[in-house]
């Protein structure tokens, strides 16, 4: 994988999770997917990040995720972001 399928994909993965569909932003991720999130620390695969996710997407009428930068080095994808979130 490069890294604009690379990018791509995580662009598609943030979509779906603002748009609250965690089966489907997680059916793009690998077993050995890492989702860092700093400072909470990484969470490994489908079921791990999904795991991370769904009590605060579940919990939550709005999620945002406004990516201030992001860089891709081969299959790695890194973005800067602020997350923000409406109850």
């Amino acid at each position: 994988m490069d890294a604009n399928q690379a990018t791509a994909i995580v662009d598609e993965f943030i979509r779906r999770v603002v748009g609250k569909d965690l089966d489907g932003a997680c059916e793009l991720v690998t077993d050995d997917c890492e989702y860092d999130n700093v400072p909470m620390g990484k969470n490994i695969g489908p079921e791990g990040i999904k795991a991370f996710l769904a009590p605060m997407v579940d919990s939550l009428d709005e999620v945002q995720f406004v990516v201030h930068r992001q860089t891709a080095t081969g299959n790695v994808v890194m973005n800067e972001r602020t997350d923000r979130f409406r109850t």
